[in-house]
């Protein structure tokens, strides 16, 4: 015995010697493992061409791009579907999956225990295609029908569609073993029908519909009452509810309204033992991604983290309702959120956030750039996308998030007042509040900086405008008489953009000044990108988009000559303007489609950043420095001197305090002293004007509108030789009402003068450009009819006189002098 305790010690410490490095490196190794550093995860999917397969495989990609190695083999793996991917999950053959709600309903309780959400993704939508002999459902009685494959949420809901409704059928071959194989089967008329459960469009009946489009549609599982109702009430328990597929989501050939159906939430789930760690980066992923999510399926629309949406399910008023990716989950009592999801949840109530709005558009790219430029910072934020201004509005709102925003100005001051009335006109209001809806209100709406200039783009087919043409009985027709023609046309094709933009209420607007009923038409809430689908495929005819120029979610239409802007009525646009929309020009060359035309006359507001009062003092976000970091980075977002106009007098909505130091310390506001001293005299001219401040406020108003209504009205096309005089006309009395003394110096305030004043000067340099193109046609016109060189000699000299005079009372400027001179000289010469 006492050899062995005597070689025991030796032997021990021998072999720690030998295995302790390796002991150490293997729980190393295993320690990286568990701090979220696995080799691999497998995604559970769906069938080949629907929805699942889709974003299972581009999430897979995102996951193998992820820095620093964090997932080394990430795998999507086709299924049958979501009761197949419950399965795969229970099993261990899959680390996370896609699966419906109704799937999760259904679930054993043995198999609940096994799973964890992570989140809540979109909706699915049942899609029933048939050909288009078939009317309703009742007619597929006794017919083959593929009701989805086993094990599939498809199937299940199929069932339950065809028991409820008390119809036979026959179940198609076993063979058919995806959405695409269905959907041949159905063309080649093997069968009758296809039911699919998927987030919409469902790429199988795109890719059918591009050729096949005059054969198939989708039913409308709502067409009459009795099929509603009965469907309403047998569905509910299985996790369905109405849902709409919008009418350009697939093209059909020929134009029809939205399908109504049934539809169930999607969840990303996982199995229970999944570490938090890998559960968090798989959100982290998903979130981060959401723009290469989107390139995979539109229906990544929808995946957020928080969405405004309005509660049209309330009589009395359409409030708008906020909803989380991780709460109002409605699931069973077992299922709960995953570990992951939880920390990921409360790392996200202290991430900034910055709404944009549409995936493609110019806000969302800003908000990109805007979340690189704080992180140089040490700022954490996120960028989600919205449907736009109103959106955003609604978000600022609700106070449960830290928030800055892109609005358009006029959305922004609309919300900071907490009516539109003041912004869009009184009857604009009314109609507001007609439609039960209410404004956002912002009182303790702040700014961080102006950006970008935007522009309104009204798009119109050609061939409507040939079609008004010929009821006119005219080979073209000018803008005005297409607005006049449009006040006359019912059941037109409109387009506004999404409901929670601002385009969409400066559409509405525009619609209203050239007296078009919205009520007469057929009005939809789209993206920029549905609407240039819709425009293409002749789905909406007029179409609305606030862009800056040139605009490049529209740059598809806009250089195709099938398409047009429109310039607005001259009365419109003058009733439209005022001290936060003012008149622009979109010029010809920014456009294939405008090449060689008339500029466009249209309105203009700007793009600003915005957050409320309390982000720091609630939130701690420290908003100097998000101020210091955006104006900066000013060159990558497009700022040229917006953050110089910053003066709060001009400007209605407030500057954020801290973004107002920053600005103040830059030079780019007056300092705290000198503005200290202009409140102080502000004061005593307050005290010394009191009697005169409500008749000073009516001049101001009366005149600067009469003013812009006056320059506005001068027609500038080159046919109006008077126009430039005209309005240096308007110009001289707008600076005589300034230059009196006294309190006639009040007639027009310093802010409304200056507008004006741009105002007029950009209608001068437009209306000179088209005097001078009067004079360059007059010029090429003379000799086309048969005359003699003394004739025509006679009449260059009549037109050059009529050029020196021009020029001499200021008409014509010294080059469009010059130029023209060159013309007729050439003219005489020929």
């Amino acid at each position: 015995m006492s050899k062995y305790y005597k070689f025991f010690p030796m032997s021990f410490v021998f072999w720690a010697i030998v295995f302790l490095p390796i002991l150490i490196i293997v729980l190393g190794i295993s320690s990286c493992c568990n701090k979220g550093k696995p080799q691999k995860v497998t995604i559970a999917t769906g069938t080949e061409g629907g929805t699942f397969s889709a974003i299972g495989k581009q999430l897979a990609n995102i996951l193998e791009r992820l820095p620093e190695s964090k997932i080394e083999c990430a795998k999507a793996e086709e299924s049958k579907g979501s009761i197949e991917n419950i399965e795969r999950l229970v099993e261990k053959k899959a680390d996370i999956a896609f699966v419906s709600k109704s799937a999760l309903i259904h679930a054993e309780d043995r198999k609940r225990k096994d799973i964890r959400i992570l989140t809540k993704l979109y909706k699915d939508a049942v899609h029933v295609l048939v050909n288009n002999k078939i009317e309703k459902l009742s007619e597929l009685e006794g017919e083959k029908i593929y009701i989805g494959a086993d094990e599939s949420a498809t199937q299940v809901v199929a069932k339950n569609i065809l028991h409820i409704l008390k119809i036979r059928y026959e179940k198609a071959p076993k063979n058919i073993e995806s959405y695409n194989n269905a959907v041949q089967s159905l063309i080649k008329g093997e069968i009758k029908a296809v039911f699919m459960l998927a987030g919409a469009p469902i790429q199988a009946i795109k890719n059918a519909t591009d050729e096949e489009r005059k054969n198939l549609k989708l039913l409308d599982l709502y067409k009459d009452e009795t099929t509603k109702n009965t469907l309403k009430k047998g569905l509910e328990d299985l996790g369905f509810e109405e849902f709409s597929i919008k009418s350009n989501t697939y093209n059909f050939g020929e134009n029809h309204d939205a399908i109504n159906t049934i539809g169930t939430d999607v969840f990303m789930v996982c199995r229970s033992n999944l570490s938090k760690n890998l559960g968090k980066l798989i959100l982290q992923a998903l979130f981060d991604n959401i723009y290469d999510i989107l390139l995979a399926h539109t229906s990544a629309e929808d995946i957020k983290p928080i969405k405004a949406v309005p509660n049209k399910s309330n009589k009395n008023k359409n409030e708008i309702k906020f909803y989380s990716s991780f709460d109002n989950l409605n699931l069973p009592e077992d299922f709960k959120l995953h570990g992951g999801a939880k920390e990921f949840k409360k790392d996200e109530k202290g991430t900034l956030i910055i709404a944009t709005g549409a995936p493609y558009g110019k806000y969302f790219q800003l908000g990109q750039i805007i979340q690189v430029l704080l992180k140089n910072k040490g700022i954490r934020s996120r960028v989600i996308h919205t449907d736009g201004s109103l959106e955003n509005a609604y978000l600022l709102s609700s106070g449960e998030w830290p928030t800055l925003a892109l609005m358009q100005y006029e959305v922004a001051l609309a919300s900071y007042f907490g009516t539109p009335k003041f912004v869009y006109g009184e009857g604009f209001a009314e109609e507001f509040k007609k439609e039960n809806k209410e404004f956002p209100n912002l009182k303790k709406l702040r700014l961080i900086t102006f950006l970008h200039e935007e522009k309104v783009h009204v798009l119109i087919r050609k061939e409507l405008v040939e079609k008004l043409a010929k009821k006119n009985q005219k080979k073209t027709i000018d803008d005005i008489t297409i607005w006049k023609s449009l006040k006359e046309e019912k059941g037109l094709k409109i387009c506004l953009g999404p409901e929670l933009s601002g385009t969409h209420l400066l559409g509405k607007v525009i619609l209203k000044e050239h007296n078009i009923p919205i009520e007469n038409n057929h009005i939809s809430s789209s993206s920029a990108s549905d609407m240039v689908n819709q425009l293409i495929n002749g789905k909406v005819q007029l179409g609305f988009f606030v862009s800056y120029v040139p605009s490049e979610a529209l740059k598809t239409v806009l250089n195709d000559k099938r398409f047009r802007l429109l310039s607005l009525n001259p009365q419109a646009r003058a009733r439209i303007i005022g001290q936060y929309l003012k008149t622009a020009q979109i010029d010809s060359n920014k456009y294939l489609c405008q090449a060689g035309e008339e500029p466009i006359q249209t309105i203009a507001t700007r793009a600003v950043l915005v957050t409320t009062e309390n982000l720091d003092s609630k939130f701690g976000i420290d908003i100097k420095k998000v101020t210091s970091a955006i104006i900066e980075g000013s060159q990558f977002l497009g700022i040229k001197d917006g953050f110089k106009a910053m003066d709060s007098v001009v400007q209605p909505i407030p500057l954020h305090p801290e973004a107002k130091k920053y600005f103040e310390e830059k030079g780019l506001l007056p300092s705290k002293s000198w503005e200290g001293f202009l409140k102080i005299l502000s004061i005593l001219v307050g005290i010394l004007a009191t009697t005169f401040t409500l008749s000073i406020w009516i001049s101001h108003f009366r005149n600067g509108r009469k003013f812009g209504k006056e320059i506005l009205m001068v027609n500038i096309a080159h046919q109006n030789n008077d126009s430039v005089r005209q309005l240096l006309g308007i110009r001289k009395k707008i600076e005589d009402i300034f230059r009196k003394p006294g309190w006639k110096l009040f007639g027009l305030d310093i802010g409304r003068w200056r507008y004006l004043y741009d105002l007029i000067n950009d209608r001068i340099k437009d209306a000179k450009e088209n005097l001078t193109r009067h004079f360059i046609l007059k010029i090429h016109g003379i000799g086309k009819e048969k005359k003699g060189p003394k004739k025509i000699a006679e009449e260059c000299d009549i037109i050059e006189q009529k050029i020196w005079r021009f020029f001499k009372r200021g008409e014509l400027d010294e080059a469009q002098k010059k130029m023209l001179l060159e013309f007729i000289k050439l003219k005489k010469t020929e």
